[in-house]
């Protein structure tokens, strides 16, 4: 069987081995798809709901979909490890549930100064203590260093010792958001001011998540990763 060559001449008659390398053929064009991502969007968002949208950055989504939100933070994390793959992103109005609550509860007086580490979620929230901070004023500061951080999934007031914890969104994912203190421990910087008490009660009371028949809609025949 004749075999055909690109570059090494038919007409040679010289006894040798001859070999050539064809890469022509070596990369085969494929459709890339976008990445879909799905998630609740808030009321301060601009973007209508269960509209597929391209965002480029975390800045975009923060107006398009409210700051803090839940699919906010989602196109937040993916922009992280993704900043320039095309992104869609389909928003869901909440339903008409309840957000889930939980409780930071401050007793006694600090006797020396100190920072109280609060984690929510992956998110740490230092919140520094000086001498002699009572119960309701460590409350507020707690409080006020929560609101101070806009992109959490969470919002914080404050009634006597007791800072109210309230998730952005409504829903049962809500829920899932941990709250703890001074998880990385003494070594680590982290530990109990003394004379001041910190306790946490976890989230809880986030019920009814959205109907996602729209997505579904939504997303056509399009396919995505």
């Amino acid at each position: 069987m004749a075999v055909s060559f690109n570059t090494v001449p038919s007409g040679i008659r010289v006894p040798l081995f001859y070999a050539e390398m064809d890469n022509s053929a070596a990369v085969t064009p494929t459709n890339q798809t976008a990445s879909l991502l799905i998630g609740q969007k808030l009321e301060t968002g601009t973007a209508q709901a269960n509209v597929p949208v391209i965002v480029s950055t975390a800045a975009m989504a923060n107006e398009l979909f409210g700051r803090g939100s839940q699919i906010a933070r989602m196109v937040s994390a993916y922009r992280a490890v993704d900043s320039f793959g095309q992104l869609v992103v389909i928003s869901v109005d909440d339903a008409s549930g309840s957000e889930a609550t939980g409780t930071i509860t401050c007793s006694g007086t600090a006797i020396v100064s100190g920072t109280i580490s609060l984690y929510i979620g992956g998110d740490r929230v230092q919140v520094p203590i000086a001498e002699k901070t009572t119960a309701e004023n460590a409350a507020k500061a707690i409080a006020d260093a929560i609101s101070l951080k806009r992109d959490l999934p969470v919002t914080a007031e404050a009634a006597d010792a007791v800072v109210t914890v309230k998730a952005r969104n409504k829903g049962t994912l809500g829920n899932d958001i941990g709250l703890a203190v001074n998880l990385r421990g003494a070594i680590n910087g982290e530990k109990i001011i003394q004379g001041l008490g910190v306790e946490i009660k976890k989230m809880t009371g986030g019920a009814t998540d959205p109907d996602l028949d729209g997505v579904m809609g939504a997303m056509g025949d399009e396919q995505y990763d």
